[in-house]
C-alpha cells in the first residue's frame, strides 16, 4: 500500500496536512479518508501501486475541477506524478505519494505547502508620491536623452 500526504488550502487560509494509505476517497462526507467540508460527499478517488498513481473525479463541485489547470472528467482515472496539483471546488490540493524503497519519513511536507501564499506585488495605484515623483523625473530624463539623440 502506498503512503499518500495531501495538503490542502481554502483560500488564504493556512494549509491542512492530511496522510492516508492506500486507495482512497476524499469528500465532505464523514466517512472519507480525507474529510473536507464544501465538497460533494464523495468528490475524488486516489489509488497506487508501483509508485504510479491515479486520481478519479467522482462528483464536479461549484467552482469545477482541474488537474494540473486541465479540467477533470467524471468518473475518468487520470495518471498523476507525486506533488499533482488539483483544483477542486474552493480547495487547491498538492497529492504526494511515497515510492516504493523510498526511507523519507511520509511526515515531511514541503515548506511552501504550509506557508501561506505571498501577498501580490503592489500596483501602480498603490505607490508613495514620493515614488511617483521618482518615476517622472526618471522619465523626463529619458525624453531629454532621447532629444539630444534626435
Amino acid at each position: 500500500m502506498q503512503p499518500w500526504v495531501i495538503t490542502a488550502r481554502r483560500g488564504a487560509d493556512g494549509a491542512t496536512v492530511h496522510r492516508a494509505v492506500g486507495a482512497i476517497t476524499l469528500g465532505a462526507a464523514p466517512s472519507c479518508d480525507v474529510c473536507l467540508p464544501d465538497l460533494p460527499p464523495q468528490a475524488l478517488n486516489l489509488r497506487g501501486a508501483g509508485g504510479a498513481a491515479e486520481l478519479r473525479c467522482l462528483a464536479i463541485p461549484e467552482g469545477g475541477a482541474r488537474l494540473e489547470g486541465a479540467p477533470l472528467r467524471r468518473g475518468v482515472w487520470r495518471p498523476i506524478l507525486s506533488g499533482a496539483r488539483v483544483e477542486i471546488g474552493p480547495y487547491a490540493l498538492e497529492i504526494y505519494l511515497q515510492q516504493d524503497g523510498e526511507t523519507r519519513s511520509t511526515n515531511r511536507v514541503p515548506l511552501q505547502a504550509l506557508l501561506p501564499p505571498s501577498p501580490p506585488p503592489p500596483s501602480l495605484s498603490q505607490l508613495h508620491p514620493l515614488e511617483w515623483a521618482a518615476l517622472a523625473l526618471i522619465l523626463l530624463g529619458c525624453i531629454a536623452m532621447l532629444s539630444i539623440w534626435i
